[in-house]
């Protein structure tokens, strides 16, 4: 399935972290993604993909955008981050800030970031 692939890509996991995050193991996310076998994951799998990375279950079965599930109550998503990971402030708007960075930029950060916590 291409759009796991598209979303690993997205959110710059390996097919191992991807994996871990949503239960399943790395051979499970290589077939998934694989154009030979093409393994259709389970809706278990789909649903826990959706629910821990927000995104959007039509899009993610082929459908159109948007990808993620858009919030209906603006700021709900940085109020649960905020209580559940007890966010300051500045916290806050640094995560505001990168998310209204464009694509390029925030994978500069992401790239610069990933360095850092490699070596």
């Amino acid at each position: 399935m291409n759009r796991i692939k598209e979303l690993r890509k997205r959110l710059g996991m390996t097919q191992e972290e991807f994996g871990q995050k949503i239960g399943v193991t790395r051979g499970s996310i290589s077939h998934y993604e694989s154009e030979k076998h093409g393994a259709e994951p389970i809706d278990r799998v789909i649903y826990t993909i959706c629910a821990q990375f927000g995104v959007n279950p039509d899009w993610l079965r082929g459908g159109d955008p948007p990808i993620y599930v858009q919030s209906e109550t603006p700021g709900l998503l940085l109020h649960q981050l905020q209580e559940e990971y007890d966010l300051s402030p500045l916290d806050l708007e640094i995560i505001k800030a990168y998310i209204t960075l464009p694509e390029a930029d925030r994978k500069g950060i992401r790239k610069f970031v990933k360095n850092i916590l490699t070596k």
